[in-house]
């Protein structure tokens, strides 16, 4: 299949990040303070950027400490006729060598220009991704990127609009390393575009497990192609974190012929998982749980942590019933009323007694139970659950509250509490992807989970038999 391809400017971004990066020696201008004419040197450290400097008269650590985070804040850094700000809190650490005192110290954060001269411009987002390669690929509606130095990315380019704001996304490799960029097509405001591309990468690391870190850069541009960048900014981020157990691998769903094309993840289902990180704090904290929880070692822990998700996804479904009994049999029934009416004319509680039974329980007692609104939620998304997920649904109860379901199905107890973990992954998954209109192959790790745990009790791999699929098509 022959598809477009899109042409951009990127060599000269990482030339102009490579600059950036260098050691640079900076002089403090701040009459009446301690550091005033100081030579600071600040340059790249790793995931860092770090700082250093002597001084031939002693200073006071935690005044030092004060006075540089002031300087930060105030911008007070200047580099021949340009100035450099810095985010507040930028300092993280300062460490002193007595005898010498020279200090040395690390900052997260630095940009050339202020802050506000990268509003109304065009921006570009560049994420180092080490040893990974960039998976925009993997959803639908990607092209084939070229750079200027004819070097062609097969399905290295795709265009997405979150929030109604059109960003491009590319994947390119430089010096080895592989990089994710994000342009924004039009000018736009810096919180903006950050508030943006954090939806983004929620919604990657969901699909695909790779939550960015490490650092990043952003820079400013009077046009869209980038051929003349005008300021550059440094932010640390924390950590990578990555797990394999995304919602699956379309290779692998091929390979195995659960499909005979290489499946790939629906364009308008990740633009509205990354519009409902956008919009939903609650939606985007879900996302956290869940590679949180599939990111700790811990069987029990990973079952409390999905089981807390799947208790948040319910209230992003609307469900149509109201309660376990038809609403109008129930209200026909009246029951409510003659229960009020009883309470009322009992002589032994008190009126706060009333008011808290009246308010709290006899007004809500058609409302379905939070097993209910799980299952209802299934339900109202016209998901059929196999056999081994309904029952999986119960287990949301046990966890929450302390106590573990007592089914077994397999011998080993760490390798059981695994074999939940899994299936209430699943459960989390489908709802997730339901929600925002997705329709495709999804793992059930579980299965793998069985495979290998009857593998290592000695069961011979021919008589091993696992009676639910690998993927499921939803």
């Amino acid at each position: 299949m022959i598809r477009p391809t899109k042409s951009k400017r990127i060599l000269s971004t990482f030339e102009r990040i490579k600059a950036f990066d260098q050691q640079k020696e900076f002089t403090v201008l701040k009459p009446g303070s301690v550091l005033h004419q100081q030579l600071i040197s600040i340059g790249k450290d790793g995931s860092f950027f770090g700082l250093e400097f002597t001084t031939h008269k002693f200073i006071n650590h935690r005044i030092a400490f004060k006075e540089l985070e002031m300087i930060f804040e105030n911008c007070q850094l200047h580099l021949k006729d340009k100035a450099f700000s810095f985010r507040r809190f930028s300092l993280e650490k300062l460490e002193l060598r007595l005898a010498k005192m020279a200090f040395s110290g690390r900052l997260n954060s630095i940009a050339e220009g202020k802050f506000e001269d990268y509003d109304n411009t065009y921006l570009r987002y560049v994420q180092p991704l080490n040893d990974r390669i960039a998976k925009i690929g993997l959803i639908s509606g990607a092209m084939d990127l070229s750079i200027e130095n004819e070097t062609t990315y097969g399905a290295g380019f795709i265009e997405l609009n979150i929030d109604k704001v059109a960003l491009e996304f590319m994947r390119v490799s430089n010096e080895g390393r592989h990089y994710l960029v994000i342009d924004s097509v039009n000018t736009i405001r810096l919180d903006i575009f950050e508030k943006l591309t954090d939806a983004f990468f929620d919604a990657y690391s969901f699909v695909w497990g790779h939550k960015c870190g490490d650092e990043s850069h952003i820079l400013s541009s009077s046009n869209s192609e980038f051929s003349l960048i005008d300021n550059v900014m440094f932010s640390s981020k924390p950590k990578t974190s990555v797990h394999d157990y995304g919602i699956g691998d379309p290779h692998e769903v091929r390979d195995l012929k659960f499909s005979e094309k290489m499946p790939l993840f629906p364009k308008h289902s990740f633009e509205a998982l990354c519009n409902m990180v956008m919009t939903d704090e609650k939606f985007k904290r879900v996302l956290k749980i869940i590679h949180e929880a599939n990111s700790t070692p811990f069987s029990l822990s990973t079952c409390i942590l999905f089981s807390t998700a799947l208790e948040t996804l319910t209230s992003f479904v609307k469900l149509k019933m109201a309660g376990p009994i038809e609403v109008e049999r129930f209200n026909a029934s009246a029951i409510t009323q003659l229960l009020i009416e009883e309470l009322e004319r009992n002589q032994i509680l008190t009126l706060e007694d009333k008011s808290f039974l009246k308010e709290r329980r006899l007004l809500n007692l058609n409302k379905p139970t939070n097993i209910d609104r799980l299952e209802l939620s299934f339900k109202q998304l016209n998901i059929l659950l196999p056999e081994k997920f309904r029952k999986a649904l119960k287990y949301r109860d046990k966890y929450l509250h302390g106590t573990i379901p007592k089914e077994s199905t397999l011998v080993n107890l760490d390798d059981d509490n695994n074999n939940k973990a899994f299936e209430l992954q699943f459960l989390t998954y489908v709802l997730v992807l339901k929600i925002v209109g997705y329709t495709g192959f999804v793992r059930n790790n579980s299965a793998k989970m069985e495979f290998y745990s009857k593998l290592n009790s000695g069961v011979p791999e021919e008589q091993i038999e696992i009676n639910h699929p690998l993927y499921y098509h939803i």
